[in-house]
């Protein structure tokens, strides 16, 4: 069983949570494993002069000086900045890489995640609910919908230094849920912390035929309630939680518990 992820890529774009993804992707990159830090350029956001949570510089539709080009090579200088200070947050990776790309965010994220082979695309959080930000496009929104790997989107961590303590992941039976819950128990394993298991629902028959072989050192909450209140509640006092994904894709994902977390 793996004790890290391998291929990481994550994206780093001036704000905080950006930095804090960068962090946390190192922690769980395996000791032989590579951490690509990318920052995207985008258009609309090099001619307004906006990167990471400072204000926009200029108005995008006012005529100055400034040509397209020299717009875009100002936001990258500030993006490579960003990149040389995220590096600094990756110590344990066994290789670091950064790169700046041009274009929309989540498609510069998830074509930096196919040319890496990534088995993990980290982001931080958009910070806005869920429908807002499914509905501005967020990147983090998009790239968890479509990554074609494991997606870490990424909040505060309780203490970065030891980051990550406590575990929760969901187990419902399920393939995707079994595949969440390997990839727990190797990181709860790496880091020395402590695994929650979750169950929830009316049935919990196959959860707990799926938890019958599992070795590693756990707790186990079993709830009656529905798998998204009860994965949430256990969240309040842990610093990562795991879903398993079931690749929905649109409206369709709106209502899915891995996008609902």
């Amino acid at each position: 069983m793996r004790e890290g992820f391998t291929r990481v890529v994550c994206g780093v774009d001036g704000r905080r949570l950006g930095f804090e993804a960068a962090r946390q992707a190192a922690r769980l990159t395996s000791p032989e494993g590579r951490v690509t830090l990318v920052g995207v350029v985008e258009l609309f956001a090099a001619l307004a002069g906006r990167w990471g949570e400072e204000p926009a510089r200029r108005r995008p539709r006012t005529s100055d000086d400034r040509s397209l080009d020299e717009c875009v090579a100002e936001l990258t200088e500030r993006a490579q900045a960003s990149l040389a200070w995220a590096e600094a947050q990756t110590a344990g990776a066994a290789e670091v890489r950064s790169r700046v790309v041009e274009g929309e965010v989540h498609d510069g994220l998830l074509g930096a995640a196919g040319q890496e082979d990534a088995d993990l695309v980290a982001v931080g959080a958009h910070g806005g609910g869920r429908l807002t930000g499914a509905l501005l496009a967020e990147a983090a929104a998009l790239v968890l919908h479509d990554a074609p790997c494991s997606v870490l989107v990424a909040r505060h961590g309780f203490d970065p230094a030891r980051f990550p303590v406590r575990v929760v992941v969901g187990v419902d039976g399920s393939e995707e849920s079994l595949a969440a819950l390997e990839a727990a128990s190797g990181i709860r394993r790496r880091a020395g912390g402590t695994l929650v298991v979750v169950t929830a629902g009316a049935d919990q028959d196959a959860a707990v035929a799926a938890l019958d072989g599992l070795a590693d050192p756990h707790e186990r909450v079993a709830t009656p309630e529905r798998p998204v209140d009860a994965l949430t509640t256990a969240a309040r006092t842990a610093d990562l939680t795991v879903v398993g994904s079931r690749g929905l894709h649109g409206r369709q994902a709106l209502g899915s518990v891995s996008e609902r977390v």
